[in-house]
């Protein structure tokens, strides 16, 4: 009987042990403040009002002190290099588009076997003082160039390679 005891007594400390050891080191997604901190800090600053206009986007940034057409071809610039093509520019937005991967073509991907791509839209908002705010959002467009396209916004984890481009275009412009 005491060696029944003892094992239990063991078995109890050692899953004392290992849920102190788990709680001290956390789940592997979560992240601390300070790690948190250090990422944010990495991207340029928005201002509260620009902040809540960010929310929802794939990325936003604010640019001070250059004219409209040297933003637009510095985003032209950035995201053509990331290997999207230019398919539409206004004053307000430029698109961009590239056809979509084999993964992104079955998870969205239609029926017939119609064209499917990726777009990148880039508002461009001017601000008082001289600051652009830009903010880009990521669709994914079904049976693309006909009358029967449907758009929807695409998940944040199939484009997270295309989060950065708007901090290149912040890093050569401010």
């Amino acid at each position: 009987m005491s060696f029944r005891l003892c094992s239990a007594r063991a078995l109890a400390a050692a899953t004392l042990l290992a849920v102190a050891a788990w709680m001290s080191v956390g789940c592997a997604s979560s992240k601390s403040a300070d790690n948190l901190e250090a990422e944010t800090s990495l991207s340029p600053k928005l201002s509260e009002e620009n902040q809540a206009l960010a929310r929802g986007f794939l990325a936003a940034v604010e640019i001070h002190g250059q004219s409209l057409v040297t933003v637009q071809e510095t985003i032209e610039s950035v995201f053509t290099s990331a290997g999207l093509a230019l398919s539409k520019r206004t004053a307000e937005q430029i698109a961009f588009e590239r056809p979509a991967t084999k993964r992104e073509r079955g998870a969205y991907g239609t029926w017939f076997g119609e064209d499917v791509r990726v777009r990148m839209r880039v508002e461009i908002m001017q601000q008082t003082g001289g600051v652009f705010f830009l903010r880009c959002r990521s669709y994914i467009a079904r049976d693309a160039g006909t009358t029967a396209e449907d758009e929807q916004v695409l998940a944040r984890r199939h484009v997270r390679g295309y989060e950065g481009l708007l901090d290149e275009v912040s890093a050569r412009l401010n």
